[in-house]
């Protein structure tokens, strides 16, 4: 009796019935009862559709902001960065002009290694102000380049595979080429799957395991889209790391110098085409990466004003309270 009770409480029982019963009281308690759990299932929809536009929108607005702030000093940054590279390109022809041969050095290795890495570290800054820089853009969704999901994802293995190869992670391609084309950024496009690579190459350990799939979906009433999974058998993200996994400020524990620049900057690519992007993961089961894009960003059903939503939710709430208030 006390588990009923404490079940009717929670709401997880609509309404105790003991008997006898009276069949016409019965038959109307059952049709309210599915009402209610009607009308409650649609209340925890909204309620997690809600949750997610606001997360979108806190993310979106703190890129954003980010995004103009880079734009606006990735001129001035850029400048600066030229006149070091600069010098850097010239140095080794400078130096045979100066007929100074490296073995004149005392420790030749110690300065083309630190030539090396300084020209890496200065193309590294130049890729996060790209990445930056996509978070400032505007999405127009009028897109005149055709792409094919197959080609896009196949050219992005290409240009990572010997990194993959060198660190016996296995990658399974089982993206169908007979996907139809999307309307895309062809550049920006391509950029994104590259990007998602690189993420997965810098958070796996060697010999894990990589799979892409995508499938058509043709809802009734819906726009055509394109679902890709990118999953992985990694070790996985804990719940308060997946949370902020699209935050540009998040320091990978396992990998410290990479940042969370790369998954912003996929946020944004997918936010551009009208599409949707979700990650999910537990510790110790892998990580998957959820993308969802129209065939035509220009075609996608605008999402729901917010007069609308609501609109929606006052008359959920309605009928919550007519029904919890019925005898």
């Amino acid at each position: 009796m006390d588990a009923a009770i404490d079940a009717v409480n929670s709401g997880a029982i609509y309404k105790y019935v003991s008997k006898p019963w009276d069949p016409p009281q019965l038959e109307q308690t059952l049709m309210r009862g599915l009402e209610f759990f009607m009308v409650r299932l649609e209340r925890d929809q909204l309620l997690r559709e809600k949750m997610s536009v606001i997360r979108n929108m806190m993310i979106a607005d703190r890129i954003v902001s980010l995004g103009l702030l880079a734009a606006g000093l990735s001129h001035h940054i850029r400048n600066s960065l030229v006149a070091v590279k600069t010098f850097l390109d010239l140095a080794p022809v400078k130096m045979a002009e100066e007929k100074s041969a490296m073995k004149g050095l005392r420790n030749p290795d110690f300065w083309k290694e630190y030539h090396q890495n300084v020209q890496s570290q200065i193309e590294k800054i130049n890729g996060l102000l790209k990445d930056l820089g996509t978070a400032s853009g505007t999405p127009s969704f009028h897109f005149t380049d055709k792409v094919f999901m197959h080609e896009a994802i196949s050219a992005a293995l290409k240009s990572f595979a010997d990194q993959f190869a060198a660190r016996g992670i296995q990658v399974d391609n089982q993206v169908p080429d007979s996907l139809p084309a999307l309307q895309a950024d062809k550049p920006k496009f391509y950029r994104l799957f590259e990007l998602l690579l690189k993420d997965e190459l810098a958070s796996l350990p060697a010999g894990s395991r990589v799979t892409l799939t995508a499938e058509l979906q043709e809802k009734d009433g819906a726009k055509p889209e394109i679902l890709v999974r990118i999953s992985d058998n990694g070790p996985g993200l804990p719940e308060e790391a997946l949370r902020v996994v699209f935050d540009p400020f998040v320091v990978r524990s396992d990998t410290p110098s990479e940042y969370g620049i790369h998954l912003m900057a996929c946020f944004f690519i997918v936010y551009h085409h009208g599409g949707k992007i979700d990650a999910k993961s537990q510790p110790g089961r892998g990580t998957t990466f959820t993308i969802c894009l129209p065939l035509n960003p220009e075609r996608a059903a605008p999402p729901p004003s917010e007069q609308e939503f609501l609109q929606k939710v006052l008359l959920n709430e309605e009928l919550w309270e007519k029904l919890i208030s019925s005898e």
